[in-house]
């Protein structure tokens, strides 16, 4: 089976020259999901939707998309992702939202994700993480790299990183964090770098 790899490159916003066979022009952003379909959602494996300064992701954006293996929609006006969007993509390996304007996380965002490796949220607005978010529940068994650099975290608790057993690099640089709460460690067996 072929796969298929989509990007909208970062070269200037809207520049659709790997969309331009499912009619997608600079001016019109709101049919992506009709190119998802004529490009057949299901083969699409590496899907890079950077520097489109888009504002909102639908929550249905992703259905269908069972190859996904690797999503970037970096350096957008995202201030939130909604719940649901990640319920298709189990799959998915490589995940970056980073460069956003993120401000809060749902609980349970990454439920099933039991492939995902890395994930990228760096260099958002985010202010707290919800207790749970990476819980045992979620299957994150596979993540070895998280980053949270470059946001605007005050606290975070021990709980909020239940779960993270396999993960070697936390980086949680340039935070207003002045402290780590008790038992921060004691789950993150694999952690490597700090």
């Amino acid at each position: 089976m072929d796969t298929l790899k989509m990007f909208l490159p970062s070269s200037s916003p809207f520049v659709a020259s790997s969309f331009v066979g499912c009619g997608l022009a600079d001016e019109d952003m709101d049919d992506l999901g009709s190119c998802f379909d004529a490009a057949g959602r299901g083969t699409i494996t590496e899907l890079r939707l950077s520097d489109t300064s888009m504002t909102t992701v639908g929550e249905g954006l992703l259905e269908g998309f069972g190859a996904l293996r690797e999503l970037r929609m970096e350096n957008n006006l995202f201030s939130a992702i909604p719940s649901g969007l990640f319920q298709d993509v189990e799959a998915l390996e490589f995940l970056s939202f980073q460069h956003n304007e993120l401000e809060s996380l749902p609980s349970g965002m990454f439920d099933g994700m039991s492939h995902l490796w890395s994930l990228d949220l760096g260099s958002n607005r985010l202010t707290s993480l919800p207790d749970g978010l990476f819980g045992t529940s979620s299957g994150l068994a596979s993540l070895k790299s998280l980053y949270f650099n470059d946001n605007a975290l005050s606290a975070v608790t021990a709980e909020c990183f239940d779960g993270l057993e396999a993960v070697s690099t936390l980086n949680l640089s340039s935070n207003t964090l002045s402290s780590l709460p008790s038992g921060f460690l004691v789950t993150l067996t694999a952690l490597i770098v700090l």
